[in-house]
Formats: C-alpha cells, sequence, structure tokens
C-alpha cells in the first residue's frame, strides 16, 4: 500500500524532531557556538515541515464556503516554505561569515560523526520525499524536500567548520557557505515560482497541455478543439475544454464528451474535474 502525502510529511515532521534534538546534545558536547545555531535554524525545520504537515491535511477539506475543496492550501505552504529556505540561506551565511567562531572544541569525532549521521539521515529521505511529491503532484511535499536539502547544506558548512577549525584553517566554512547559499537561493527561488503560479491560476506546463491535446485529438468523433485550459491547484489537475463535435444529436454528443473525460483521467494524472463546452 503506497502512502499518502499526509502519512509522508507526518515521518518528515518526526525525523525533523529527532535531528533538532539529536544537534541540542551535539552542542553540548562540543561545545560549539555555531552548532548551537544549528538548534534555532532546526526548530525552524520543524516549524516548515508541521505547517507542510497541517496544510496537506487542511487541504483535504471541504465545506459550504469552499465547496472547491482547499487544495491550494499545499501551494500556501510551499510558498511558506521557500520564504524559510531564503532564511535558511541568509542564516548560513550569516553564520559563516559573522558568527562568533566555533571556540574551544570537544568531543569533534563523535560530533563530526553524528553530523554525517544527520546529513545521510536527511539524504536519503529528502531524495523518497522528492519522489513521492513527484508521484502525489503534492507542491508541499516536494518543498519540504527541498528544504531538507537546505538543512544537509547547513550541516556539511557546519561540519566544515569545525574541521577548518580544528585543523587551523577557519576560513574553510565561509568558502563553503557562499558555494551553498547560491544552491539555496536557487532552491527556493524554483519553488517561490511554482507556487506563485499556481496561486495565481497560471497554466500547466507546455508538456501536459500538449498531452491533454493528443489524448483528444485521438477520439475521431472530434471535429475541432477550439481551446484547451489547464491548472494546478496544489496537488491535483483541473481542465476546460471546448470543441466541436460531428455528432449531431446531443446525447450523442454527451456520450463522446464521457468518454473524453474517462480518457483524460486514464492517460493525465491527478485530474480533479474536466468540463467539456461542446
Amino acid at each position: 500500500m503506497q502512502p499518502t502525502s499526509c502519512q509522508v510529511a507526518f515521518i518528515s515532521v518526526v525525523l525533523n524532531l529527532i535531528i533538532t534534538l539529536t544537534k541540542g546534545v551535539f552542542a553540548y558536547l562540543s561545545g560549539s557556538s555555531a552548532l548551537l545555531a544549528e538548534i534555532v535554524h532546526g526548530a525552524s525545520d520543524l516549524v516548515a515541515s508541521l505547517a507542510i504537515f497541517i496544510g496537506i491535511r487542511v487541504s483535504r477539506l471541504k465545506g459550504n464556503e469552499f465547496p472547491f475543496v482547499l487544495y491550494k492550501v499545499e501551494n500556501f505552504v510551499a510558498l511558506i516554505s521557500a520564504t524559510i529556505i531564503f532564511f535558511g540561506g541568509y542564516e548560513i551565511a550569516r553564520e559563516s561569515f559573522l558568527g562568533g567562531g566555533f571556540g574551544e572544541l570537544k568531543h569533534l569525532p563523535v560530533v563530526a560523526g553524528g553530523l554525517l549521521l544527520i546529513v545521510a539521515a536527511n539524504f536519503v529521505f529528502s531524495n523518497y520525499e522528492y519522489q513521492k511529491g513527484r508521484q502525489l503532484n503534492s507542491p508541499a511535499l516536494i518543498a519540504d524536500a527541498y528544504h531538507l536539502r537546505v538543512d544537509i547544506a547547513s550541516n556539511l558548512v557546519v561540519l566544515v567548520g569545525l574541521l577548518g577549525a580544528w585543523l587551523g584553517y577557519s576560513f574553510f566554512d565561509r568558502l563553503a557557505a557562499l558555494i551553498v547559499v547560491v544552491f539555496v537561493l536557487r532552491s527556493g527561488w524554483h519553488i517561490l515560482v511554482d507556487a506563485m503560479k499556481s496561486l495565481l491560476d497560471a497554466s500547466v506546463d507546455i508538456g501536459m497541455v500538449e498531452k491533454i491535446y493528443q489524448v483528444v485529438n485521438n477520439e475521431h468523433r472530434v471535429h475541432n478543439i477550439k481551446s484547451i485550459v489547464a491548472r494546478n491547484s496544489g496537488s491535483v489537475v483541473f481542465i476546460s475544454l471546448d470543441l466541436i463535435l460531428s455528432q449531431r444529436r446531443l446525447k450523442e454528443a454527451h456520450n463522446v464528451s464521457e468518454q473524453i473525460v474517462v480518457a483524460l483521467r486514464t492517460f493525465i494524472p491527478h485530474v480533479e474535474e474536466v468540463h467539456i463546452h461542446y
């Protein structure tokens, strides 16, 4: 049985909670001010994952005031996640260039090994979450996966800084941070643009429009396709078609339109509704 997007988001919350507590232990053992700052960063990750989990749950609700379901809540929490990613990039740069340093380090091998385990856990789960986000067409899960990758980058910067300070090369963390921040900002921008497009009802990508066209055009009783409009709303797709059919009887034309709907649901993933004007 495949896990739902809500279940994957809950796993992310639990993982972030464990990682934040673990960083607290490492900060206490090492005496590192950078790791102490990482606890704050980890807490922000936990809040972001919790917001995404709640957002996915809320996005499935339906009521009299919201008859079309709150699908766009997923895009909204993705937007929040992008903002936190930008903040994470700022924190990485600030800690590396303006931070108070690492001080006298203790238990470095244990702390370095623990950070590597955290990086490995985040890497494995972020890839899993990204794949599930793509499979379930969930912008919130994809945003959370990118968010975890920012945490990986942050942990690597701290690790490089710890090792650099231990070897006497304190500039290592600054050089690593400069490279990492570029990737962080790029990830945040990608999520921000996708979320804003969906919130503003932008059309789906041209590849999906072409696929919709092919499915409809394969129906030989379609005389002409006047227009195709498709948009994302959270994890689902809404499609509107304006068609000229070769049928002259209303009942026959209606049957053709129903068969087109079935074909679209079969070949286009995550279709919520299809409206056909014929």
